[in-house]
């Protein structure tokens, strides 16, 4: 499974899945928030305490940029189903 890579203002990376890869149970547990609540709470749940910490550091444009590119780096969006209806 690939991953998403991102790396702080301070040089320390983040690894996360990327969005198509988020485990089915944690989707419907995050299913019926807003997308910046779903993107905190998978933050939460895949990041260990010290890179929460880092994290926390960001500036909101570097925020911004992150979420921007965990997007780009992913095939669908917080909020999207990557399954086909039929």
């Amino acid at each position: 499974m690939e991953k998403f890579t991102y790396a702080l203002a301070d040089g320390h990376v983040l690894e996360l899945p990327k969005f198509e890869d988020i485990e089915v149970g944690v989707i419907r547990k995050i299913r019926k928030l807003g997308q910046v609540d779903q993107i905190f709470t998978l933050i939460e749940h895949y990041l260990d305490e010290g890179e929460l910490e880092r994290f926390d550091l960001m500036q909101r444009t570097e925020l911004e940029k992150f979420a921007q590119a965990w997007q780009k780096g992913s095939s669908v969006a917080p909020g999207e189903s990557s399954a086909s209806s039929s």
